[in-house]
């Protein structure tokens, strides 16, 4: 779940448990190093699998039953550990459940 403000993506009151896809590019999300995260959402996930590509890696992670791909500047451990990831302000693209159609933020 994800809380949004109210009249977010054209969303009335009533409509506030739609159902909705949340998208998000792999190069938008980034770990939280210290402290919290200027206005983005955070995300818990365990390192399931690190495909490095040269000066870059390719990170697979697992929160709960969703499955996340990161882009991340390398060297990355391969080591299973958990992450804490955060999604900057304006970088969350919706997409409503039943049509897949793009929401406006």
């Amino acid at each position: 779940e994800l809380a949004l403000e109210p009249g977010s993506a054209g969303f009335a009151a009533e409509d506030s448990r739609r159902p909705v896809v949340l998208g998000v590019r792999p190069e938008d999300l980034t770990v939280v190093r210290s402290g919290q995260p200027d206005g983005g959402r955070v995300i818990s996930a365990r390192v399931e699998l690190v495909e490095l590509l040269g000066g870059e890696a390719l990170v697979h992670l697992s929160s709960g039953s969703v499955e996340l791909t990161a882009r991340m500047p390398a060297p990355v451990s391969a080591a299973a550990r958990d992450l804490v990831l955060t999604i900057p302000p304006g970088r969350m693209h919706l997409f409503d459940g039943p049509t897949g159609e793009r929401l406006d933020l």
